[in-house]
Order: structure tokens, then C-alpha cells, then sequence
């Protein structure tokens, strides 16, 4: 999991708008 979180912060400071695709990503996982 801490993986997924990484991953999401990242995205999430990439493109703010990914914010939904990260809910989704940890949905799925």
C-alpha cells in the first residue's frame, strides 16, 4: 500500500485533476 500512496502523491502533484484516477487506483487495489 504505501506504494499506491506514493504513486498518488505523485500523480496528485503531477495533475491535481488525477486526484479522481488515485480514488479510483486505491478503490481498485
Amino acid at each position: 500500500m504505501p506504494i499506491s500512496s506514493a504513486s498518488g502523491t505523485e500523480t496528485t502533484a503531477v495533475k491535481p485533476a488525477s486526484t479522481s484516477e488515485f480514488g479510483r487506483r486505491v478503490a481498485i487495489n
